[in-house]
């Protein structure tokens, strides 16, 4: 069989339409959507999946709005309940009062120590005694340095100030934690030099804790150890010289902590300011100031009642359509778990995360209400004589700090609670954002590229696993960044985004440091994380290639709108009723005339537009379009790499070059150029001149060698030859699969 006329009785199904068959040779001509629509017909899954792909894009653009007003109201919601920017402000005026003004070890009239330098037992006595006290316990008004000018004692109201707008409640609480008893590691030796070991309570302090960890550690407080100190009184030297004498601080003290308790009433704020003092069982103390501060009027105007209502409002209304879509899955499949099971997607998950979260954060923010009236009604209910207490401090104000402290550990707690609900609102950004193919690039990149990354982030892990594996053993007992695993684990990727300390480093020796550093540097920077955005970077362009052709949002908002008019106008029917008639499963073909019969006051322009966009979109969907670099390296092949063409016979000692993607001149070009002299063909001449079994070889040899004349769809002839063949069908799909 040689000739063409001998195929030409031979139909193949379309390329990109596969529901209707044209004849061999025409299966890649792409006819226009009108031509489909009348000639053709469209198969009735893909015009159903063309209706539930519309109803999910017009859902996303209504949706869209309502994610950022969620982001909006959240917002307006956390800033109007607290005042960061006044909460900072207190914060950092008593920080740096404490730093700078409560000093010991005077010369002169200035201290050159402040806590920080609070470094053994005497330090803290003598900070104590110069620094803290005096500080807040001013009892007679300050004059300029060098001024001999008397003006006289404070009033009880100028006492009970603080940095001029604070006002300080009630005495100084002096409180600590004692360590645990402990097993010595080695008993023998311990013994022997009668030594007792302890090990630390709640918080590690081989390292210094950060503030973090520090104060929402839980305090264990001794109570028989508790000592309140009141400004008013001037017996305070007296307590503390009988402290220091009695060993208050002891080889188990574990912690110390210094409290006093600041209203600032501008900003309505609270505050337990905790000066904390660690014993480290090396012998160091860390020192380390927290805070906790709350707002004791909650709901100071009538907009922190909106934005909770308007925020509570939305939530109650995205639970509202929830609850309807599964109802509505469970009738439609008659089953309450098939029901379920359809409508459980990723981003309805996501809608009931995000409804769940709101609906905690609601509740903790009722418990934060409750704690908050306990501590105001407790500032309501001291008696006048609390403010000049001795011995009995503890009376009026031990429940007072412990129910800051409590209230403030709460409400640090629940914040960091509250910041994962925007995460979960950008998520349902992302859900608006995957209906529509122009927003969507970034997530279907990320989702394309997943199993790229999985597979990269398994060597790039292991790999940096072993660096810091390295840095540890290298770094550990000089750099504290190096000094354990989970501090070594965030100081390389530190290092992979510049920011490392390579003089810190050198001191364990310029060699190794170097070695590690460039090796490190080398291969996880500029090797891997190349490679990471090569991958991403390549399923980008592949998804930007798709997306080329998609609708922009404003034309989809422009649609919504208009289908929303003419739906109001009776000039349209709504897509969910036409989408209920169709299966999207079913095989069969419809033609404008199926689609009226099915769905009763179905207009016929409204049908043909429907089937024809419905054409459209499965067009633009599963047309195969190169890419830049398969189209260069297919032209490098064909005209620079003669011995290296994918389509070579010999017949016998004569070099034949099968070309059917050349036109005829092109060849002539070939057969000159050729070394040694060769026979190329065109098109026209390749199913004259070579039996069907050789060119059918060739064909298979030519699908193994690479793809681009299957996706590049100029191969006509070599289609025509498959399809004389007995398996012409699959290998067809072969070529279009791949």
């Amino acid at each position: 069989v040689g000739g063409r006329s001998s195929i030409d009785h031979l139909r193949v199904p379309h390329a990109v339409f596969p529901w209707f068959e044209v004849p061999v040779g025409s299966e890649l001509t792409q006819p226009s959507p009108e031509e489909v629509v009348q000639e053709y017909g469209v198969q009735e899954k893909v015009f159903a999946a063309y209706l539930h792909d519309e109803i999910q894009g017009e859902q996303a653009v209504k949706s869209l709005p309502w994610a950022i007003l969620s982001v909006v109201l959240l917002a307006l919601l956390i800033l109007s309940h607290d005042t960061f920017d006044d909460i900072q402000s207190l914060q950092a005026s008593v920080d740096h009062d404490i730093v700078q003004n409560a000093n010991f070890a005077f010369s002169g009239n200035f201290g050159k120590k402040n806590y920080q330098d609070v470094n053994s037992n005497a330090d803290f006595w003598s900070w104590m005694n110069l620094g803290i006290m005096p500080l807040t316990n001013i009892h007679v008004k300050l004059v300029s340095e060098g001024s001999t000018l008397d003006l006289g004692n404070n009033s009880w109201n100028e006492q009970l100030r603080y940095l001029k707008q604070n006002h300080r409640i009630g005495p100084i609480k002096l409180a600590q934690e004692l360590a645990l008893d402990a097993e010595c590691p080695n008993p023998s030796v311990s013994h022997s030099l009668d030594i007792k070991c302890t090990r630390e309570r709640n918080v590690n302090m081989l390292i210094q804790p950060t503030v973090f960890r520090q104060a929402q550690s839980t305090f264990d407080e001794d109570v028989n150890q508790t000592v309140w100190l009141n400004g008013f009184r001037d017996d305070n030297k007296k307590k503390l010289r009988d402290l220091e004498t009695a060993a208050w601080l002891n080889p188990k003290t574990n912690r110390v902590r210094v409290s006093t308790l600041l209203f600032n009433p501008d900003s309505d704020l609270l505050m337990l300011v905790n000066i904390n003092f660690l014993f480290a069982r090396s012998g160091r103390i860390w020192k380390i100031l927290t805070h906790r501060t709350t707002k004791l009027n909650l709901y100071q105007d009538w907009t922190v009642y909106l934005f909770d209502f308007l925020f509570f409002c939305q939530v109650g209304i995205l639970f509202v359509c929830e609850v309807k879509e599964v109802t509505m899955s469970m009738k439609k499949h008659r089953s309450g778990w098939r029901g379920i099971k359809e409508y459980m997607s990723l981003w309805n998950f996501i809608d009931w995360v995000f409804i769940l979260v709101s609906v905690m954060l609601g509740v903790l923010w009722a418990v934060r209400v409750s704690m908050t009236n306990e501590v105001q009604q407790w500032l309501l209910d001291l008696p006048p004589e609390a403010s000049t207490c001795a011995t009995d401090c503890a009376t009026y104000y031990a429940g007072l700090f412990d129910d800051v402290e409590a209230t403030g550990y709460y409400i640090a707690t629940v914040r960091r609670i509250g910041a994962f609900c925007p995460m979960v609102i950008m998520c349902r950004l992302f859900k608006a954002f995957a209906a529509q193919p122009r927003l969507a690039v970034v997530t279907a990149s990320l989702s394309e590229a997943l199993p790229d990354l999985v597979h990269f982030m398994i060597v790039f892990m292991s790999v940096f696993w072993t660096y810091s594996v390295m840095g540890t053993a290298l770094f550990g007992k000089d750099v504290v960044a190096f000094s354990t695993m989970d501090r070594s684990f965030p100081t390389l990727f530190r290092m992979l985004l510049r920011d490392f300390d390579y003089k810190e480093m050198e001191q364990d020796g310029r060699a190794f440091t170097f070695v590690l550093f460039v090796s490190f540097m080398w291969l996880m920077e500029l090797v891997m994380l190349s490679m990471l955005i090569a991958i991403i970077m390549d399923c980008y362009s592949t998804v930007k290639a798709r997306s080329f052709k998609a609708e922009t949002v404003w034309s989809e908002v422009y649609d919504l709108l208009l289908r929303a008019y003419q739906n109001w106008r009776g000039q349209r029917l709504p897509l969910p009723k036409i989408a209920a008639k169709f299966d999207d499963q079913a095989e069969g073909v419809l033609f404008p005339k199926d689609i009226l019969e099915r769905v009763p006051g179905l207009s016929e322009a409204q049908a043909q537009g429907l089937m024809r966009e419905s054409v459209e979109e499965w067009s633009i969907k599963n047309s195969q379009h190169p890419t830049t670099d398969a189209v260069g390296n297919l032209l490098t092949e064909i005209k620079f790499s003669l011995g290296d063409l994918p389509i070579v016979l010999k017949d016998g000692p004569q070099l034949t070059i099968a070309a059917p993607w050349l036109a005829a001149e092109e060849a002539e070009v070939l057969r000159r150029s050729a070394e040694p002299p060769a026979r190329c063909y065109s098109v026209e001449e390749l199913a004259e001149n070579f039996p069907v079994d050789m060119l059918l070889e060739v064909a298979r040899e030519k699908l193994r060698f690479g793809t681009h004349d299957c996706r590049f769809g100029v191969n006509t002839a070599m289609k025509e030859i498959l399809a004389s063949a007995l398996d012409v069908s699959r290998d067809l799909t072969h070529c279009r699969r791949v």
